[in-house]
This record gives structure tokens, sequence and C-alpha cells, in this order.
């Protein structure tokens, strides 16, 4: 699959450009995102992890989300589908009480017939996770073929609903 021409830009610039590794591109993600605005960055070193298809953390994750829900606001389908923050429930963010109660608040500011993108890492990698919560139905999607178990954790974050 070839990259879009604006990521192998970006990729350029951080590439070929003396960036100080402490250099930052700065984002505000709006709060209609996730449900609260924050502000957040990413290093140059995010930049190539993502490009040369490295792992990535949380805040690389929340960007491209918050460019997805900029296409879907483009083609007037926001309204469909709500992102919850990656950092908000993966690993290592507080206990799982705690990540359940904060998906359980994100979910309450729902219409009902509203899809939840839930991207989740339980440390070894990236799965989503999609919540249709009238209907009390997750999808758990691993990209990796030999994972075929439900990661305990995220089960576990889901049903503390």
């Amino acid at each position: 699959m070839e990259a879009p021409s604006s990521l192998k830009t970006l990729c350029r610039y951080v590439e070929t450009t003396l960036v100080p590794q402490d250099k930052t591109l700065n984002f505000t993600i709006d709060k209609e995102v996730f449900g609260l605005e924050r502000d957040t960055f990413v290093l140059p070193e995010d930049i190539t992890q993502f490009a040369g298809m490295e792992e990535i953390g949380a805040t690389v994750v929340a960007v491209y989300m918050r460019y997805l829900h900029d296409l879907l606001k483009q083609a007037n389908i926001c309204s469909m589908v709500g992102f919850i923050d990656p950092a908000t429930v993966s690993a290592n963010s507080g206990t799982i009480a705690d990540r359940s109660r904060l998906v359980a608040a994100r979910l309450q500011k729902t219409d009902g017939e509203q899809i939840f993108m839930m991207p989740y890492n339980p440390g070894r990698h990236w799965i989503l996770l999609i919540v249709r919560a009238k209907r009390e139905t997750v999808y758990f999607l691993d990209p990796l073929p030999r994972n075929r178990v439900v990661d305990e954790e995220g089960k576990n974050i889901v049903n503390g609903l």
C-alpha cells in the first residue's frame, strides 16, 4: 500500500531536517473527539516509527483518531462514530475499575446508536474494540491472526461498564 503524500512529506521533513529530538508537533484534540479537549504532541521519532510500521504509542493513535474524526466531520457523519482516547484505557493507565469508569462516562454522552472505536494496547500490540452501547455489544478486532483469545484485561474493562 502506498503511503499518502502528506505522510511522505512529513517523513522527509523529519529525516532531512536537523530536527532536535525534543522538537514537537503540537496538536489540540477538540472536545468532540474524545469528550474532553486536550493538547498533545508528537515527537519526530513517533513519525518515523509510524511511517516505518514500527511500534507506536497512544499519542500517535490519538492524533490519527483526531484525523479520522475530521474526515467523518467533512462527510457529515461524525454523529455515527465516537472515539475513546487510547491513553485512558490501555495498560498502565490506572486500575481496570478506573478505566471502566472513564469508558462508561464517555459512553453516557451518546445518542444510543453511535458506535465507539476504542483502541486498546494490552502491552503487546494494538487491538480495536468497537462498542455499541445501546445493543450492549463489543467487537474485539485483533490484527494478529494467531491471537484468537480476547485479552482478559480488555474484557474486564468492558465488563466493568
